[in-house]
């Protein structure tokens, strides 16, 4: 069964070749909108449909997304964001495999596809997904909450104490509302997360090639996923 990949972190194209050969790349119609540059890549037999996906202005509409797993037939989603920490406890490069969310986005659709189901909100990222993403990932951290927002601007240090007080531990803005439209389609739909900063007003102990080096162990670590969805 076929995984599509969101790909939100700034991979460099030639390193997508560790998640297998490039088959084939298409730009979907969706009731939604057009969804761009959607690469088919091959590892033996198995499949991953990789999805660029990055915040405004080209924000993929979350509709035309869910449709398109859909529609090509991938039952798993993975969404892989590069976030800002919270959390005085993440560091950049840190991966983490988030178990809940808190939903600040004001401007994002929330119009469910047609056909969706009522989603189990008590668990709000696909608990077989998590737990297989914990599988490859052992040193990511294994719980945290995603805070979503719009994106438009940089938080201000007021807005880091609030996201904080409000137990967001990572700060991001492309998985919600994405989470919830999947579960209504009966699709499962998990995350990772990779600290590329910090959160304002907080001091930045990081350098750019830890996370780099966080962005490799998931890049090493998702075509053992892919092998995995179709054992």
């Amino acid at each position: 069964m076929d995984l599509l990949l969101l790909l939100a972190v700034p991979v460099p194209p030639p390193d997508l070749a560790l998640l297998g050969e490039l088959e084939s790349e298409t730009d979907v119609e969706t009731p939604y909108g057009r969804v761009r540059e959607l690469a088919r890549r091959r590892l033996g037999e198995k499949g991953i449909w990789v999805l660029p996906y990055f915040g405004e202005p080209d924000r993929t509409d979350p509709r035309a997304s869910i449709w398109t797993a859909r529609e090509i037939g991938a039952r798993w989603i993975v969404g892989w964001e590069s976030v800002v920490a919270i959390s005085p406890r993440l560091l950049p490069g840190d991966n983490l495999i988030p178990h809940d969310y808190v939903d600040m986005v004001r401007r994002q659709p929330e119009t469910p596809c047609p056909g969706a189901g009522a989603p189990a909100y008590s668990e709000p990222f696909c608990p077989a997904m998590r737990r297989l993403l914990l599988g490859i990932l052992p040193s990511a951290y294994p719980k945290g909450v995603y805070l979503a927002t719009d994106g438009t601007f940089k938080e201000t240090p007021a807005e880091a104490r609030a996201y904080e007080r409000l137990g967001g531990d990572v700060l991001g803005v492309n998985l919600v509302p994405e989470s919830a439209l999947a579960r209504e389609a009966g699709l499962c739909f998990g995350a990772v997360l990779t600290v590329f900063d910090t959160a304002s007003g907080r001091p930045y102990r990081g350098a750019a090639k830890s996370a780099a080096r966080g962005l490799r162990k998931v890049l090493e670590a998702l075509p053992r996923l892919s092998y995995r969805l179709g054992s």
